[in-house]
């Protein structure tokens, strides 16, 4: 495991490891997968400082995982297997979140756990992901791009 360790810390300076083409000239099928491709390119060329994925199976944090970046993604569900699961995702790291509540709620949360650890600060920017349906896997429909201080999340 240490060896792995140090070979994949070896492997990331690489600068093509930083920024990923992957994928960028293809067309996608799944609303779920699109949106994945769609936080991670806006995370690259916006200068994001993180990427929740509000997630009930973890297959969008999944695709998200797979296009290199320099951006943090956030994997954050009420499904302790699920969060579980993406702890092997590159990149990603797993906050528990109640996503029951109205997502207006919940984004307010999103933002209250990122700044509380340290993650972003004022005037930084974010994606949140996440789906209409909650409850259901393969739902993610929506990314929303937030200012941190601004009131309305």
């Amino acid at each position: 495991v240490k060896t792995m360790v140090e070979v994949c810390l070896e492997a990331e300076k690489d600068p093509l490891a930083k920024f990923s083409h992957h994928r960028l000239g293809e067309s996608f099928t799944d609303i779920d997968e699109t949106i994945a491709m769609s936080a991670m390119y806006a995370a690259n060329q916006l200068n994001l400082k993180a990427v929740a994925s509000l997630t009930q199976s973890g297959s969008t944090t999944l695709w998200m995982s797979r296009i290199s970046s320099n951006v943090p993604i956030f994997a954050m569900s009420d499904n302790n297997q699920t969060l579980q699961k993406t702890t092997l995702y590159r990149g990603v790291y797993q906050y528990y979140l109640n996503l029951n509540d109205d997502w207006d709620k919940v984004n307010k949360e999103v933002v209250a756990i990122l700044e509380k650890n340290n993650h972003v600060e004022k005037n930084h920017l974010i994606a949140i992901t996440k789906g209409n349906y909650k409850g259901s896997t393969g739902g993610t429909n929506l990314m929303k791009i937030i200012k941190i201080g601004q009131e309305n999340y």
